[in-house]
């Protein structure tokens, strides 16, 4: 993880958080929204760098990144600066646990030690009452920081005792000059991933590093034919998907995003995703319902919770691909 990374486009987070620094006052617990991939994390390291960087930064653009408190932050070892984040799935019971012990000893050698608990939301019941108990008596010199999606994914009383923070999503078109210039992709590549990114700069650069734009070019002519497919390909269509669990994920979106097109075709095409299928995707959406594409959409979320809470990944995609192949 690249501690120090800039904080793109988050102007609102970037001027309340400089205000903090240059009142000396920050409140003691803080929580970052947004979805991921906009920053929270980077804008949490780079704020606790602020905090204690020798140089006295009075703003967000102040850590000077050589001190050693902002190298330390930068390379994951400074003792005062603790990081927690799922281990698989969840935060347990045994790690707020773990947190609490070395809350009760002062800093070492920060003036502000900071702790930020990425995907906050994966603490279970347990461990999110145990970190209550800090939120309400919170340490001399330190400062929690959460990260999550969205507030209501917490505790309400995690929520009530933080300060909440807002990240926005990036825009389609600052994701798409990013890619061609960072990442030196074309304008026609950059436009696609851009408009699949869902606003996450992140996920476009994963996407752009990857054989992505190839396997969601196989995908979409596997969707666009799906209809004339004999149940026996509909059935081994959902065994590679399920094959390939690494990608699952992305796949699933695709479908989505796909059957979202066929939607907004009637309405405002300038709104298609999957841009330079969009004559395709005009000419598709005549052939369905817009009950049935909603129905369609529905499915596949539906199949993805189902999948995360464990289901059996390859019945559930069956169900999935052969309910998805019927114009109903």
């Amino acid at each position: 993880m690249q501690r120090s990374a800039a904080i793109i486009d988050q102007e609102q987070p970037v001027r309340v958080l400089t205000a903090f620094l240059r009142s000396g006052n920050s409140p003691h617990a803080l929580l970052f929204t947004g979805i991921h991939g906009v920053g929270k994390t980077a804008a949490a390291f780079r704020f606790a760098m602020a905090l204690n960087c020798r140089e006295l930064p009075a703003s967000m653009d102040g850590p000077c990144g050589q001190c050693p408190h902002c190298r330390k932050i930068e390379s994951g070892s400074h003792p005062d600066i603790i990081y927690i984040q799922p281990d698989g799935a969840l935060i347990r019971i045994a790690r707020i646990r773990e947190l609490l012990a070395m809350l009760t000893m002062r800093p070492y050698e920060a003036k502000k030690r900071v702790v930020i608990i990425s995907d906050a939301q994966a603490m279970n019941t347990e461990a999110g009452n145990a970190l209550l108990k800090v939120l309400e008596e919170p340490p001399d010199r330190t400062i929690l920081i959460l990260t999550t999606d969205q507030a209501a994914d917490l505790l309400p009383t995690i929520v009530s005792r933080c300060q909440r923070i807002r990240f926005r999503p990036l825009s389609r078109f600052r994701i798409e000059q990013l890619l061609i210039d960072r990442e030196r992709l074309s304008r026609k590549d950059a436009e696609v991933i851009s408009a699949m990114a869902g606003g996450s700069y992140l996920n476009a650069e994963k996407m752009s590093r990857t054989d992505w734009l190839a396997r969601r070019n196989r995908l979409i002519r596997e969707l666009d034919s799906l209809a004339e497919k004999p149940v026996g390909l509909l059935l081994a269509l959902a065994e590679k998907l399920a094959s390939e669990k690494e990608a699952l994920a992305d796949a699933l979106a695709v479908m989505r995003v796909w059957f979202r097109d066929l939607l907004v075709a009637r309405y405002v095409p300038e709104r298609i995703a999957n841009e330079d299928w969009k004559d395709r995707i005009q000419k598709y959406a005549q052939a369905f319902t817009i009950d049935s594409l909603m129905s369609k959409i529905r499915l596949i979320q539906d199949t993805q919770k189902n999948i995360s809470a464990n289901a059996n990944t390859r019945l559930a995609l069956e169900a999935m691909i052969v309910k998805l192949s019927r114009n109903e």
